[in-house]
């Protein structure tokens, strides 16, 4: 409906947001759509902040869904996020990052999703050695 009418990255992302909330079958091509859509079109999505809020709304739902294949898809959602808006020096960067961690946290006891958010982590802090590692090593220790 939306998307008849408006063909704006901003009005897809609404549409992608309310599919992501929707039926299962729909769900992961959703996020995909969504992240897709924010890491390309930035400017125009991030003209309502509480889209964007909403979409690190979703997509942390989505890694806390039953099914673990929805969790690891979500995850990869949320670095794809998080490369491109540390590329673009985006102010949403930190968001995804901490949501990330938080992700890391709630998953230390679920070996197949903590290790794919291991590895991750281990190409993201590779690749942009600007990330604040003590965001992360604190609260590991702490599970420790």
């Amino acid at each position: 409906r939306v998307l008849a009418h408006e063909q704006t990255p901003s009005a897809m992302l609404l549409e992608s947001l309310r599919c992501a909330e929707g039926p299962a079958d729909l769900r992961e091509a959703s996020l995909t759509l969504l992240t897709t859509l924010w890491s390309s079109f930035p400017d125009e999505v991030e003209v309502r902040g509480e889209d964007c809020r909403q979409a690190v709304t979703v997509l942390k739902r989505a890694a806390r869904d039953p099914q673990p294949a929805t969790q690891i898809h979500a995850l990869a959602c949320l670095f794809q996020l998080l490369h491109a808006f540390i590329n673009a020096a985006n102010a949403f960067s930190p968001v995804v990052y901490k949501t990330i961690v938080f992700m890391y946290i709630e998953h230390i006891r679920n070996p197949p999703v903590r290790e794919f958010i291991t590895a991750e982590l281990k190409v993201a802090l590779d690749a942009h050695s600007n990330i604040p590692v003590g965001i992360l090593v604190d609260p590991v220790v702490k599970q420790a």
